[in-house]
């Protein structure tokens, strides 16, 4: 449930950031960096969060993740500038670093061996159905008549909207709290297996090296190109 709850900004923000971006003023390559920030926090951030994550439990950093997301997105709502979307965006690429990765960790934790593949395509699930919920809520908020003083303003609109995702997220927060036990198993020192680079694991990184990077140059500018 709490995947769900905090997928549901993620389509907007894929999708609709570089409009969100144009309607506060940023440039192209302003919005290029909205992207780069997140995915320059997650590359940098991830190895020390799976060495945490082994070290020091999944709970506080999935909870962590999540408060995170929270703030980023309650953060938007106020945030008028480029280079402060940025910044939040970097804070927003650091949650997420901490929270997809422990999610992971959780899953694999609890589910039995044979159970795996199941249970991490219930996560997928919830993430892909939470973002469609969010895609829903995100597309009638923005079409919704309000503004300051009886005039209509889609940055009135685009805060409510991110005030009802930090809402949500705040609401996910709450309930991995009250519910999610911490799940890292006692491994001893014998039990590690160390990481083998292989030709076919080196081969693997290098295609999603290629596919991330060919996604992340057209993604920030497909939507301007298309409004325009």
């Amino acid at each position: 449930k709490t995947i769900f709850l905090v997928s549901m900004p993620l389509f907007i923000l894929r999708l609709l950031l570089p409009i969100y971006g144009r309607e506060i003023g940023a440039s192209v390559v302003e919005i290029g960096l909205f992207f780069s920030a997140f995915s320059l926090m997650t590359v940098i951030l991830r190895p020390l969060v799976g060495w945490g994550l082994d070290h020091f439990g999944r709970r506080g950093f999935f909870l962590a993740g999540l408060g995170g997301y929270a703030l980023s997105m309650i953060s938007f709502a106020f945030i008028d500038q480029a280079f402060a979307v940025i910044f939040a965006r970097m804070f927003q690429g650091m949650s997420a670093s901490l929270l997809w990765l422990s999610a992971s960790a959780i899953t694999a934790d609890l589910a039995q061996e044979k159970e795996r593949g199941v249970a991490f395509g219930r996560i997928s699930q919830a993430n892909s159905r939470g973002s469609i919920a969010g895609a829903f809520i995100g597309f009638i908020v923005l079409t919704l008549p309000i503004g300051i003083n009886g005039r209509e303003s889609d940055l009135d609109r685009w805060m409510l909207l991110f005030l009802i995702y930090g809402g949500i997220s705040l609401y996910a927060l709450l309930i991995g709290i009250r519910g999610l036990p911490e799940s890292k198993p006692a491994i001893s020192e014998v039990d590690k297996t160390p990481i083998k680079w292989s030709q076919t694991w080196v081969l693997l990184l290098l295609v999603t090296l290629v596919t991330g990077a060919s996604a992340a140059m057209i993604s920030p500018i497909l939507i301007i190109f298309l409004q325009d």
